[in-house]
């Protein structure tokens, strides 16, 4: 039982490692996608950051 939880442990430090990775790309991503729109750098630490300083633009931007 021991050494199962040894390798159930590993398997979930890798599994964890790549969605760390993974959430990086995606905030990197919308950092990116954001500054475009804006026409300047992004630096938020979640694309609920990003997401929220895009719909404050776009609410106090006239149509």
């Amino acid at each position: 039982m021991q050494e199962w939880g040894s390798r159930a442990a590993a398997a979930l430090l890798v599994a964890r490692s790549g969605l760390e990775s993974e959430r990086e790309r995606v905030v990197r991503q919308a950092n990116e996608h954001g500054g475009s729109v804006l026409g300047e750098p992004l630096f938020s630490a979640s694309v609920t950051g990003v997401r929220e300083r895009l719909e404050r633009v776009a609410s106090s931007s006239p149509a």
